[in-house]
Order: structure tokens, then sequence, then C-alpha cells
């Protein structure tokens, strides 16, 4: 790679589509604000990122600070520092931990040192990525007991039925879980603890 570097970069009222050809997937990044102090190869760049992920956002008022150092040739980009706050539909969220990103092929990242809250519960994790065929994902998650129903009962519920079919339009009825929740996932794991 040739040398680069900059000044600040800041960008703020972004939209960004994200597509995937090979899966049709697409993931929408609403860019409130991204800092970049001053960007050279080799060398660590504190960033900041203030937004949401898709549209309606599953997760929003994402506030993200930390790290990263890019190499000018071979080798994996390095995240330091990464903290984490954000709202995870209706949950208030946080992570904190140090990770590499190896763009490949195939495409690898890693993340230790992590520490997530996910409600009131506080986890120590890790976890590895591997792209390909079928990618893997290792993880190791310590802490006390999440109990996913309850959770889920926490959350505000969408609005479901009409006020003519006597629904519920305001979406606050206790106990209904948001049907399109990203933790409804949890549900459908099988995870041996330790």
């Amino acid at each position: 790679r040739s040398s680069v570097s900059t000044g600040q970069i800041l960008l703020s009222g972004i939209r960004l589509n994200v597509t995937d050809a090979a899966t049709d997937s697409r993931q929408i990044f609403v860019v409130e604000r991204l800092q970049v102090d001053s960007f050279s190869y080799d060398k660590p760049v504190p960033f900041e990122f203030q937004g949401s992920l898709g549209d309606p956002p599953v997760i929003s008022d994402i506030d993200l600070k930390g790290e990263v150092v890019v190499p000018s040739g071979a080798g994996p980009i390095q995240i330091a520092r990464l903290e984490v706050d954000a709202d995870l539909s209706g949950v208030a969220m946080g992570l904190s931990g140090s990770g590499e990103i190896q763009p490949g092929p195939p495409m690898a990242a890693s993340f230790s040192d992590g520490r997530i809250r996910l409600g009131d519960s506080e986890f120590e994790a890790a976890f590895s990525y591997t792209d390909g065929p079928r990618p893997m994902i290792e993880a190791t998650l310590e802490g006390e007991m999440l109990d996913v129903d309850a959770l889920l009962a926490s959350l505000p519920a969408a609005p479901t039925q009409s006020p003519e079919a006597g629904g519920d339009v305001d979406g606050d009825s206790a106990g209904d879980a948001p049907e399109d929740s990203p933790l409804l996932l949890l549900r459908d794991m099988d995870l041996d603890a330790e």
C-alpha cells in the first residue's frame, strides 16, 4: 500500500446501505456522526461513531469509541479500547474490549477481553468468527444467568392491531415481546454452560 494520511475526518447525517450480492442481505446504517482523528497506516487512530443499525432501527442510540490500527502491509486490523453503548430493541446494552479483523480471504474476526452488559446482566466475553461456505463462530460468555423470557417481557411491545379491532395501538401491553426482537434468537439456541 502507498503512504496515506489525513487530517480529521467528520461525517454526519448519512444513510449507508450495505448489500451482499452473494447472499442478498442488506443492512442500513444511519450515521449521525462519525469522526476519525488524522488517519495514518500503522498508527493508532481514535474514532467515534453515533448512529443506528436498521430502518426502523434494531439497534439505536449507538455511541461507539475506540482506536484502530490499519497495517500498511499484510496483517490484521486491530481495534483497541472499544467502548459501545446502545439500545437493543428497548434494552440498554454495553460492550467493551479489543479485537482484530483479518480481511482474508477468508475474513476472520476476533474479540477478546470483553465485557457485555445487557439490561441488568453483565458478562465477560470473547469470540472469534471465520467466514467461508460454512461460517464458524466460537464464543465464550461468562456471568450470571440471562433470563431471556424476563428480558423480552421488559421490552415494549409493538402495536399489532388497529383501534377498530380493539388492539393496543400504543404497544405498551405488559408481557408481549416484540415479534421482531433479535433477542428471540436466544430462545432457539442450544447452549452448553460450565
